[in-house]
């Protein structure tokens, strides 16, 4: 193998490994997200007093989801 085959496979490999790192930050981030999710669902059904109420909270819950998550893969580029 000559020299430039051997710097274009060490920048593949490189390249997979940051990759592989950012898709792991990302499924260990969407853990976080849904137990933060489920946790604020079940505090948020322990304090409302009907069904509007708790569908509001799921509305709040989803905007704030989706919020979060266009900060978080913008800033992992």
């Amino acid at each position: 193998m000559n020299e430039s085959m051997m710097n274009m496979a060490r920048d593949l490999e490189e390249s997979l490994y940051e990759r592989e790192t950012k898709a792991e930050q990302i499924r260990a981030l969407e853990l976080i997200e849904r137990d933060g999710i489920e946790e604020t669902y079940r505090t948020t059904k322990r304090i409302t007093k009907n069904d509007d109420e708790l569908f509001f909270g799921w509305g709040m819950i989803l905007i704030f989801y989706l919020k979060n998550n266009f900060n978080i893969y913008w800033s992992l580029g």
